[in-house]
């Protein structure tokens, strides 16, 4: 029909503002004086956005290259985004206890918890 909004059934991608402050959130949270030996990354596909922690090898000459730990995933479905944490086989689990928001930002503030589980804490 004309003039009818229609919402759309497929999951939308993290808006632009959203995605600053998560790159503004990487940035601060590790030390500048550790910045050389980890940092934080984010990839984002589709509906879906995974934070990394990066390190550097422990033995710099053997030649090896940094290590990856999945750390959080943010997707996002009809219901809004979700907050997912990896486990020890590195399948996403959601977090229940985290109710779900309509942009990125809040959930940063439960992976800086310390009372909340396997984040950086």
């Amino acid at each position: 029909m004309v003039g009818e909004i229609t919402r759309s059934p497929w999951p939308r991608i993290p808006a632009d503002t959203d995605l600053a402050h998560l790159k503004r959130w990487r940035g601060q949270r590790i030390p500048a004086h550790a910045q050389h030996q980890a940092r934080l990354e984010h990839q984002t596909h589709a509906h879906t956005v995974t934070i990394t922690e990066r390190r550097t090898p422990r033995d710099p000459d053997d030649g090896s290259e940094w290590t990856s730990r999945p750390l959080a995933q943010r997707r996002h479905s009809l219901h809004g985004w979700r907050l997912h944490w990896a486990d020890s086989n590195s399948r996403w689990q959601v977090i229940h206890d985290v109710p779900t928001a309509t942009d990125l930002t809040p959930p940063l503030k439960v992976i800086d918890d310390p009372d909340q589980p396997p984040f950086l804490g």
